[in-house]
């Protein structure tokens, strides 16, 4: 166990391929915030690792001037 990764312990999965899901995973999340004006970004994460990237948006119409 390499002491300088704290992921190493709550997480068994081998860190290369840990680290190419952290990537996609940064990946979906720089997608999702891409343009998001109002809204949620909700990230799932199972043993350390981020599953499934969730965005709801909200968008208002503008109201009509009086």
């Amino acid at each position: 166990m390499n002491s300088l990764d704290p992921l190493q312990s709550v997480n068994p999965a081998p860190a290369r391929r840990r680290d190419a899901l952290t990537e996609e995973a940064l990946g979906y999340l720089v997608e999702a915030l891409a343009g998001l004006r109002f809204g949620d970004i909700r990230l799932t994460v199972q043993d350390g690792v981020v599953v499934q990237i969730e965005r709801t948006e909200r968008r208002r119409p503008q109201r009509p001037s009086r």
